[in-house]
């Protein structure tokens, strides 16, 4: 497991999606590290979760723990990391759905309380 990754993403959860989506655990494990790094490539984590913060209309930030930030970004958002990552849709889907499951499970959150975003969980370096 990935140590930028550990605490913040559970391997259980990463294990369950992979077998669901057929894909290698290490695969998707190499995925969500993708998407950290591009994320953390900008201005750094803390300084992209502010961005966004007053960028975005509405504040994308849901919840805030030691080890990650829950959010509800724009579904732009994902596109851009999709093609930084050179994700193909089946990565991408498998990628997307580790985030959506943590996020719910970390805010226990209502699919009501997920409407206007698509959950992304940053791990914080």
């Amino acid at each position: 497991m990935p140590d930028a990754l550990d605490g913040a993403f559970d391997a259980a959860v990463v294990a369950r999606i992979a077998d669901a989506e057929d894909l290698s655990v290490d695969a998707l494990w190499d995925g969500l590290r993708a998407v950290q790094d591009a994320a953390a490539r900008h201005v750094g984590i803390d300084g992209l979760v502010y961005e966004w913060r007053t960028a975005f209309r509405e504040d994308p930030l849901v919840a805030r723990t030691p080890e990650a930030y829950a959010l509800l970004v724009e579904p732009r958002v994902w596109d851009d990391f999709a093609d930084r990552c050179g994700f193909d849709d089946r990565i991408r889907g498998a990628v997307m759905a580790v985030h959506d499951a943590q996020v719910r499970r970390d805010v226990a959150a209502r699919d009501d309380e997920l409407l206007g975003g698509e959950p992304l969980l940053l791990a914080r370096a």
